[in-house]
């Protein structure tokens, strides 16, 4: 099994979620897929996470090693929190980190 890299992209408009593979030129991309950001945390959050699954399943050869998240501040890097963002309303103290360990166990 190939390891993979997961990033999540979670921005006012859209949110995406792609996966890529590290090689001698960089970090290569193999899979995005994106969609509206919803009006709840709680909804982006499953969304993603349903994405990324379905990513994983539709390259099954692959082994995830990590996630990455990028997100417009402010933040809290060190506990995973989405602090309160202006492109964000509803954002306020949202823990993204513990879903994701959770249900992937990865860093």
């Amino acid at each position: 099994m190939k390891p993979v890299l997961a990033g999540l992209d979670i921005g006012g408009t859209k949110c995406a979620v792609v996966l890529g593979i590290e090689d001698e030129q960089g970090i290569q991309l193999i899979a995005k897929q994106s969609f509206p950001t919803p009006d709840s945390p709680e909804e982006a959050l499953l969304q993603m996470i349903n994405q990324l699954e379905k990513l994983l399943l539709e390259h099954s050869d692959l082994t995830l090693t990590a996630i990455g998240i990028s997100c417009g501040g402010p933040l809290d890097s060190k506990k995973g929190l989405i602090l309160s963002p202006p492109n964000l309303p509803n954002w306020d103290h949202i823990d993204v980190l513990t879903p994701l360990c959770e249900r992937f166990d990865v860093p």
